[in-house]
């Protein structure tokens, strides 16, 4: 389980990682680098593991470099640390 529901904190959904973007009580939205849009419960979620982060990052690198849309447009710069 995560430890917060922060817009922008990066956590894992299985083997699929991405940004929480949303959270209203125990629902929460995530999305994928990519677009993706998942509503979950923050029982679902986890921490994102070293291995995790490293996918995310090269994702955000490649699609910035590419000047794609990220996150579906549900963040701003500020929350992708």
């Amino acid at each position: 389980m995560v430890s917060t529901n922060k817009i922008g904190h990066p956590v894992m959904l299985g083997e699929a990682v991405g940004r929480i973007v949303g959270s209203e009580f125990m629902r929460v939205l995530v999305a994928t680098p990519h677009g993706t849009v998942i509503e979950s419960g923050i029982f679902w979620l986890h921490e994102i593991t070293p291995d995790g982060m490293k996918r995310l990052r090269e994702y955000e690198a490649m699609l910035k470099k590419d000047n794609k849309e990220m996150y579906a447009g549900k963040l701003n710069e500020s929350d992708i640390k």
